[in-house]
């Protein structure tokens, strides 16, 4: 239906306009700070661990937070897209990194939903979100996907 292929090696990084979209959407915090979940975050969406004591960043500092989690979230997206024998374009890439760095497991379902049942990649981003702020984000990385368009949007939503 798509005509994604079956290919050897998939793109490595995230783009520059990636990771300004993740800028938009998570903010600067230079302190910890609750993301509303129960998580504490600090930097640009960087969920603090147990072992790490994070008080203040500077903006640089929190852009080099983020690059390091990005390319946890990029090796994850390598490594299932390598699984299923799949390679993206740079925006289907960093849209899958995306989810993967906001919505961890969820990338594997829908890269999993597009890639082998062809699902449409719009339903596959947003299938079951059930709060609006995350079906805004995987809306936007549906966009992403399709059209390269890498900006926040408030689509209608009828959950």
């Amino acid at each position: 239906l798509y005509g994604y292929q079956r290919q050897e090696e998939p793109k490595k990084e995230a783009s520059e306009n990636l990771v300004a979209f993740i800028k938009g959407y998570e903010t600067y915090c230079p302190i910890p700070t609750d993301d509303g979940w129960g998580n504490m975050t600090i930097g640009y969406g960087h969920v603090i661990t147990e072992r790490e004591t994070y008080t203040q960043l500077t903006e640089l500092e929190a852009t080099q937070l983020l690059m390091e989690d990005l390319s946890i979230s990029e090796q994850y997206v390598i490594n299932y897209s390598k699984e299923l024998g799949a390679v993206w374009d740079q925006q289907q890439f960093d849209a899958f990194v995306d989810i993967a760095f906001n919505g961890g497991g969820q990338m594997e379902l829908a890269m999993n939903d597009i890639f082998v049942n062809k699902m449409d990649p719009r339903e596959a981003f947003t299938y079951g979100e059930s709060y609006y702020g995350l079906f805004c984000r995987r809306n936007d990385e549906a966009n992403i996907f399709l059209e390269g368009r890498y900006e926040r949007t408030y689509p209608e939503w009828n959950y």
